[in-house]
């Protein structure tokens, strides 16, 4: 029985290559590490002063905190593995706020973002197609 085939809806831009992972693709092998930038998936917690925290439930007094929420982190792997046909041994996963920026108008904010670090599983034979 085959494995059902797996299409998230979420969009994957990869950024720029370091270069070590340049260097591994010009000598035909996989590189260790690729980034990616998808859209942050949780809602944050704004106006983080004592009173915003106050007014949130906080069971045994612990502050509240916003958590990734899970499964990202393992949508990415199979979006990888089933798409792409990649070995993928890790993903880390961290959450940007968008840059506040001024124009004539007034100021306006770059929407959030999140960065996904894949760490491939490097074959032994060194060929990307292993």
């Amino acid at each position: 029985m085959r494995a059902p085939i797996y299409f998230p809806s979420m969009v994957m831009e990869m950024m720029p290559l370091s270069r070590a992972a340049q260097a591994a693709l010009n000598r035909g092998r996989l590189p260790r590490e690729v980034q990616f930038r998808v859209p942050p998936r949780a809602n944050k917690v704004r106006g983080g002063g004592p009173r915003a925290a106050a007014a949130l439930p906080r069971p045994g007094g612990a502050m509240p905190r916003v958590l990734t929420p899970p499964g990202r982190q393992v949508e990415i792997k199979k979006y990888l593995e089933q798409v792409y046909d990649l070995r993928v041994r890790k993903v880390n996963t961290a959450n940007y706020e968008g840059k506040v920026k001024r124009s004539k108008a007034g100021l306006y904010k770059r929407p959030d973002w999140k960065k996904a670090y894949v760490m491939l599983e490097v074959s032994t034979s060194g060929t990307a197609g292993a």
